[in-house]
């Protein structure tokens, strides 16, 4: 809707209720404290699982995909 290349995109979550948004955007972050069922199945090639938990964890994906500098 806003045109944005979703290869632009980075999606954060902890559940599996944010699968969708892991296959929509062009990179994805599963923060530390991360369930099991969204780890099985969140898109490897283009998903980093943080070890940090909560906003930390978005921070240091965010550091992992080049957003954020290091």
């Amino acid at each position: 809707e806003l045109g944005i290349d979703p290869d632009r995109v980075v999606a954060a979550g902890d559940s599996a209720n944010d699968l969708s948004l892991f296959d929509a955007a062009g990179f994805a972050i599963a923060v530390g404290n991360a369930r099991a069922e969204l780890l099985a199945a969140m898109p490897v090639e283009k998903s980093y699982h943080a070890r940090n938990v909560h906003a930390a964890g978005v921070l240091e994906g965010l550091v992992k995909w080049g957003v954020l500098p290091a």
